[in-house]
């Protein structure tokens, strides 16, 4: 099975990471803009498109709870992915 990978965005202004299943950007972990300091600071997005139109995520007090969260989501949708999924993700980047 192919391991998740992250990789900082260098273009973000605020702490973010891809995250890669392959060579495709799977989702994102990053801090949140314009949220008050009692608020959950992080956020995470499991989903991709095209090929996915299942979109997930949602708010997190720490990177961890946000990484645990967002690999818990991985594990319910990647069953339901196909080849031609990653495919027309592919297809769009190049």
């Amino acid at each position: 099975m192919t391991e998740l990978t992250r990789r900082r965005d260098k273009e973000s202004a605020r702490e973010k990471w891809n995250i890669f299943y392959g060579d495709v950007c799977i989702g994102s972990i990053g801090q949140r803009a314009g949220v008050p300091n009692h608020a959950d600071q992080w956020e995470w997005k499991c989903g991709f498109h095209p090929g996915c139109d299942r979109l997930t995520g949602g708010p997190a007090e720490t990177f961890e709870q946000a990484r645990t969260a967002f690999e818990a989501a991985w594990q319910l949708l990647l069953p339901t992915l196909t080849e031609a999924d990653f495919q027309a993700w592919r297809d769009q980047r190049d």
